[in-house]
C-alpha cells in the first residue's frame, strides 16, 4: 500500500465516503487507482484495450483487467466451439464499467456545473 500524506488521504476518504453505497461499496484501494488511471490517460496518453488474456473474474464474479484494473462489463460471453478432438474458444466482449468518477462528471455536466470534459475539474 502506498503512504500518503495526511491531506491526500484525508480527501480520498473523503470522496470513497461520499460515493460508496450499501449497493455498490468502493474501497479505497478502487479511489485511489481510478485517480492515478484518469491521470495517466489524460496527462500521459496511458491507453488499455483489455486484451483477452487479462480479462478475469474475481472471486466475488467481477469481471475486470488485470493490465490495469479497469472494471468491465461483458456484452458477450465467451463461446466454445467444440471440432472432433479440439475445442476453440472465442472471447467474449466487454465494456468499461462507469466508475465512480465517471458518474459524477455526468451529474455535473447534467447539472451545468462544468463544462470540461477533464473529470479532474469537478472533484
Amino acid at each position: 500500500m502506498i503512504m500518503w500524506p495526511k491531506g491526500l488521504w484525508a480527501a480520498m476518504i473523503d470522496v470513497q465516503n461520499r460515493f460508496s453505497t450499501p449497493e455498490n461499496p468502493i474501497s479505497l484501494k478502487e479511489v485511489e487507482t481510478t485517480f492515478i488511471r484518469q491521470m495517466l490517460i489524460e496527462r500521459f496518453g496511458f491507453k488499455c484495450d483489455h486484451p483477452v488474456q487479462y480479462v478475469k473474474k474475481n472471486e466475488k464474479g467481477t469481471i475486470y483487467c488485470k493490465w490495469c484494473w479497469t472494471f468491465l462489463i461483458e456484452e458477450e460471453a465467451p463461446k466454445e466451439k467444440r471440432f472432433v478432438n479440439d475445442v476453440t474458444v472465442i472471447p467474449g466482449k466487454y465494456k468499461r464499467k462507469k466508475s465512480f468518477l465517471d458518474q459524477k462528471v455526468e451529474q455535473d455536466k447534467e447539472e451545468g456545473r462544468i463544462l470540461s470534459n477533464n473529470p479532474m475539474s469537478s472533484i
